[in-house]
């Protein structure tokens, strides 16, 4: 049981681009044929070892006839050397250049990959000796080993993925590279890692990669539903940036701006509404009067322009509700940088309320309305000022100095409020 419990438990990989980036509880499942792979890597390591015995033999030969150079032959040596003093500088330029172009190549997509496959097997190896071990896994230093290769696993797969969309952005869209990106997307929405999924998701689609992808990373057998969610977003999210059509707002607030893109598709009652109140100026002056660390941050609250009104903050709109609409099957979930409307307990209970997510609340999904995201400014978002209306104190909020619209479709956009 320990030793089941500690494969699963230090890292896991993918197999991507053809090279085992596999995860490690099933690396414990080899096959015949790894068995006699590695039967066949024993015996020329064997071999390999016998032919480095007998290459050292013959290099002490060459070394002791080196030594019984003449004194002429050293003399020329000497006069070439000589020759080359001219051109120090030349050299030193030459040298460098060749120490940053090897820097280079050593993090080019294919040297890194090079550099996967031996990690890989390094780690295999190590298992395996911590596997035939009898140590207790608490203290064996085996396991100290295994844990220091998979840190450099991880380093090294942030790295591929790096070079990997290089190369993409470069115009090489070879088909070894968007796997391994893909797969490396599959292994991030498996830790429930939405934010680097989201964000390399949108550079295979502003790179013009086959949307299929995301079809195929879907029926990943490892993948909960949470990380096939996150999948079936950026399906959604690559048809929004072919059609570019969907309307954008910017709030300028003490500390930045912010960019969001509306969902007008899914969510078009709280759009019109939203829409309507930037377009006369509501949210101009609006302070964020809640702000959870690790969760979100609430604003839209008329009443946070007054001061004198504090105690009252967070219970403002304006004035009438609007339907929710995250009761549809269309309607969309909740991510980091999501903005969803905030309403009471009771459904169709907002107004002008809404909050940006710090993190995927998927709690939330289907009871309150995700209506748009943040696409420019999500570390101005990262950056508004934490504060608890439920634990008083002087913290000064940050505020919404002026919001606009920047782009929408060409019809008009009113709320639809509920009729009581």
């Amino acid at each position: 049981m320990l030793r089941v419990k500690v494969s699963t438990l230090v890292f896991c990989f993918l197999f991507v681009g053809g090279v085992c980036l596999a995860n490690v509880a099933g690396m414990a499942q080899e096959n015949k044929q790894e068995n006699k792979q590695e039967e066949t890597k024993k015996t020329e390591q064997k071999k390999e070892s016998e032919q480095k015995t007998e290459e050292k033999t013959q290099e002490k030969t060459e070394e002791k006839k080196a030594e019984e150079k003449s004194a002429d032959e050293k003399q020329d040596a000497e006069k070439k050397d000589q020759a080359k003093t001219g051109d120090d500088a030349t050299g030193d330029d030459a040298t460098g250049k060749e120490a940053t172009e090897g820097s280079d190549e050593a993090n080019d997509f294919d040297s890194l990959m090079k550099q996967w496959g031996e990690l890989n097997i390094k780690m295999d190896e190590t298992r395996k000796r911590f596997d035939e071990s009898d140590v207790p896994p608490e203290t064996s230093a085996i396991r100290d080993e295994f844990v220091k290769l998979t840190e450099q696993a991880d380093a090294l797969i942030l790295k591929i993925k790096t070079a990997a969309i290089s190369e993409l952005e470069s115009g090489n869209k070879d088909q070894k590279i968007i796997e391994t990106i893909v797969g490396i997307m599959i292994n991030d929405a498996s830790f429930d890692r939405d934010i680097p999924v989201l964000e390399t998701g949108q550079a295979l689609i502003e790179n013009g990669v086959d949307p299929k992808y995301f079809g195929i990373a879907q029926k990943a057998q490892r993948l909960r539903l949470a990380g096939k969610e996150l999948f079936q977003e950026l399906e959604l999210r690559q048809k929004e940036f072919e059609a570019d059509d969907l309307p954008r707002v910017k709030f300028t607030t003490n500390k930045g701006d912010i960019v969001l893109e509306l969902y007008e598709n899914e969510a078009p009652q709280t759009v019109g509404n939203f829409v309507s109140l930037i377009e006369d100026g509501y949210y101009d002056g609006i302070k964020f009067h809640r702000v959870i660390e690790g969760f979100m941050a609430q604003t839209g609250d008329p009443k946070t322009k007054d001061d004198s009104k504090r105690n009252e903050w967070g219970s403002g709109g304006p004035g009438y509700n609007i339907y929710c609409e995250c009761y549809k099957p269309e309607a969309r979930r909740h991510f980091t940088g999501s903005l969803s409307m905030a309403k009471q307990q009771p459904r169709d209970t907002g107004g002008s309320q809404f909050y940006i997510a710090f993190a995927r609340t998927s709690h939330l999904d289907g009871r309150h309305t995700v209506f748009g995201r943040v696409v420019e400014g999500m570390d101005i978002v990262n950056s508004i000022q934490r504060i608890n209306p439920d634990q008083p104190s002087d913290v000064v909020p940050d505020v919404i100095q002026k919001a606009e619209v920047i782009r929408k479709r060409d019809h008009e956009y009113v709320p639809t409020k509920v009729e009581n």
